[in-house]
């Protein structure tokens, strides 16, 4: 019984950035939009928030640079600035 709590604490843990952004794509479904890529934007999102944060060593920088991405400001150049 406590490994099923465990694994719903877990999957909840999980799911609830997924939530997120299924949520805002469909509030942005009702404005006539589509955008099925919102996933990919998430996860590319923290994929170059952890690099900045790991070459950089700074924290606040790795978390402006995830906004920056999760905005669409700047496309992915490959490069840690």
């Amino acid at each position: 019984m406590d490994i099923v709590i465990k694994f719903l604490v877990a999957a909840v843990g999980a799911g609830t950035p997924l939530l997120f952004g299924t949520v805002g794509e469909i509030l942005t479904e009702k404005t006539g939009h589509l955008n099925l890529g919102v996933e990919g934007m998430m996860s590319i999102g923290a994929c170059i928030g952890f690099m900045v944060g790991y070459y950089s060593d700074n924290f606040l920088l790795a978390i402006f640079r995830i906004r920056r991405q999760m905005k669409g400001l700047d496309v992915s150049s490959g490069k840690v600035r």
